[in-house]
């Protein structure tokens, strides 16, 4: 027997049904922004590998500090989370690092002295291309967790198949005074525009 639409033109099943998918709409973003926020740790964990493989630390004379720089959108609580755990590696390859966090629209300032590298915590698409510019401006490693910021110029980040890798812009690579070492990257995926 075919179901009979009310006056409202909706069947029973439909009454139920929206209620139900508006109350897990809100669940579903919350799912969406853990996935985010699993995706920046995850990358958090492969960035000092990263840091480690750039040749500029090759000659210890020339870098005493590594000094990183954990940008933000509008979320400095959480940009201060991950440079607190950041903070607790100390040392890359013997040297001592330094980790502070600004907002994204402080690299359009004019700055003494960049740091060595920049990681992305939290973005908007806008973001993307400032930090991509500010990196390959300075010479400096970008590493952004965020998928599809390595195919807009962001040096570094992560691809997630079977396994975790780490991701490296070839046409950004070329930009730097510096390259990464060899065997990283044989064992990175490399994105080639």
């Amino acid at each position: 027997m075919p179901r009979t639409a009310s006056k409202s033109g909706l069947t029973s099943l439909q009454k139920w049904l929206l209620p139900a998918l508006l109350l897990l709409l809100p669940f579903h973003v919350l799912l969406g922004e853990e996935a985010l926020k699993r995706r920046v740790l995850v990358g958090l964990k492969l960035f000092p590998a990263v840091l480690a493989a750039s040749q500029a630390l090759e000659s210890e004379s020339r870098i005493s500090n590594i000094q990183v720089l954990i940008v933000y959108h509008d979320d400095d609580d959480y940009a201060e989370e991950l440079a607190a755990t950041l903070r607790g590696i100390e040392r890359i390859r013997g040297i001592p690092l330094t980790v502070r966090t600004a907002p994204i629209s402080s690299l359009q300032q004019r700055h003494a002295q960049p740091p060595f590298a920049i990681f992305v915590s939290q973005r908007n698409e806008e973001d993307i291309e400032v930090i991509a510019h500010y990196g390959r401006q300075h010479g400096i490693i970008t590493f952004s967790p965020f998928r599809g910021d390595v195919e807009r110029g962001v040096l570094a980040g992560i691809a997630i198949s079977d396994r975790i890798l780490p991701l490296i812009n070839k046409q950004t690579l070329a930009t730097l005074p510096f390259g990464l070492k060899e065997f990283f990257l044989r064992v990175a995926e490399i994105y080639e525009p």
